[in-house]
């Protein structure tokens, strides 16, 4: 939606941030077809792509650190659990 309320259909995007947080979360086939669509956007020297348009499957190529910071703390839930645990 942009700020006046209209709707952005041409830029709903399957994000990598949701996939990967999504997955570790909820662990299913689902997921797992998110995390194996946005696995090409992974780069080795600067994070990963923000995800894939749903209109024709390019990509979003930003690169920010909340989507990063969000794979990393999914990766890590998945490794460890949660990061905070009730009455600790």
């Amino acid at each position: 939606m942009s700020f006046s309320g209209e709707r952005l259909d041409s830029k709903r995007t399957v994000t990598t941030k949701v996939a990967f947080a999504w997955d570790a979360l909820f662990g299913t086939e689902y997921t797992q077809e998110l995390i194996d669509a946005i696995a090409p956007l992974g780069d080795t020297d600067v994070g990963w792509r923000e995800g894939i348009y749903e209109i024709d499957g390019t990509t979003n190529s930003s690169v920010t650190v909340n989507t990063n910071a969000v794979v990393l703390a999914s990766l890590a839930f998945r490794a460890n659990g949660p990061l905070i645990r009730a009455g600790q």
